[in-house]
């Protein structure tokens, strides 16, 4: 039996080697950093003093392989960050998503990094992105990038509902992000209901490629989940491909926000990226479908000078009627590395067009 024993524990030491072994050359298990909240301004970002770079992969045979990598002020972009005592030019923050934190494409096919590009160094373009989030935490996530960055524009990315999962009385409580509730006959904010820590535990299970590819390529759990929060308000290409009842407490929601942005950010100038319907117009619909939010939005910005909207949909329909070509990559949901230059060359246009940056100079 003793003897038994140990035959099977070497034949499984064996094959754990074995797999590893496959699972980071064969079929390459994803990799994601690690996450970090830091107890003073409570923004959930990555974790700048473990793993930095890495790829991720995408199902069972680890296709799709996209380079990350996590500059020092906790971030997934190709360039660092630095403080506002060490600003030289004018700076664009973009806050957004999934979409902008980028883990389906490479990070120099980033919509920072073609920006950045398309402004001609005349600008330092800082992304701000994470899975999940929503209006609400881009208001917290805002002040976080005042106090440390300063930037001059804040391009903000909304997309399906991210008005509407601002609000704790749409029943969704989302961890690691603030939202607000209704408080009389106003608003208030509410702090993260879960403190995230990134235990020894959970950094030694990581380094494992048999861990990594069960988890992140199969999607098999156990336990506590973490570090990933997937974008519950997103439908097939992006946009909002159902138009529900919107909630009474919709426009005075959006007009709190967007009156605290503009309250705590005097002399910013602030542009809304809104997302469009992108299946509609593969689809060849004439006719773009309802979009309450983004009505909700529009009424919300008015009277504030220094906010303006881009609607994505028209720019999506030029382009697609030009290049015949998807925006998104195979999730059907993300922009791939096309669709983050066709974003960013719009939102360069709309910068350059309201004289918020000006003119490249080639």
């Amino acid at each position: 039996m003793v003897k038994f024993a140990l035959r099977l524990g070497v034949f499984l030491f064996v094959l754990a080697v074995v797999a590893e072994v496959f699972f980071r050359t064969i079929i390459p298990a994803t990799s994601l950093p690690g996450s970090y909240m830091d107890p003073r301004d409570e923004i959930f970002r990555f974790d700048s003093t473990w793993v930095t770079s890495g790829t991720n992969t995408h199902g069972r045979f680890g296709l799709r392989p996209a380079a990350w990598r996590v500059n020092s002020a906790g971030w997934n972009s190709q360039f660092d960050y630095t403080s506002s005592q060490e600003k030289e030019r004018p700076r664009i923050a973009l806050l957004g998503d999934s979409f902008i934190e980028g883990f389906p494409t490479d990070v120099d096919t980033h919509v920072d990094a073609y920006l950045h590009e398309l402004a001609g160094g005349q600008a330092d373009v800082y992304a701000f992105g994470r899975s999940g989030w929503y209006l609400a935490q881009y208001v917290a996530l805002a002040r976080y990038a005042e106090q440390r960055f300063a930037p001059d524009i804040y391009v903000i990315f909304l997309n399906y509902q991210d008005i509407q999962d601002s609000l704790r009385e749409n029943g969704v409580k989302t961890p690691y992000a603030y939202q607000i509730t209704q408080d009389g006959a106003g608003f208030r904010e509410l702090e993260p209901p879960v403190r995230f820590v990134f235990t020894p535990r959970s950094k030694l299970l990581r380094r494992s490629a048999i861990v990594r590819y069960v988890r992140g390529n199969l999607r098999l759990t156990w336990g506590r989940t973490e570090a990933v929060v997937e974008d519950a308000n997103l439908r097939p290409g992006g946009g909002a491909a159902e138009a529900q009842e919107a909630s009474p407490l919709l426009q005075p929601a959006a007009d709190h926000m967007i009156e605290r942005l503009v309250t705590e950010h005097p002399g910013r100038d602030f542009l809304f990226v809104v997302d469009g319907d992108r299946d509609a117009i593969y689809a060849g619909d004439a006719v773009d479908p309802p979009r309450p939010e983004l009505d909700v939005l529009r009424r919300a910005v008015q009277g504030h000078a220094n906010v303006r909207i881009l609607d994505l949909q028209p720019v999506y329909r030029a382009v697609y009627a030009r290049d015949r070509r998807r925006f998104d990559g195979a999730d059907g949901n993300h922009w791939d590395a096309y669709g983050n230059r066709v974003v960013a060359e719009a939102v360069f246009i709309a910068l350059t067009a309201d004289q918020q940056l000006p003119p490249r100079q080639d």
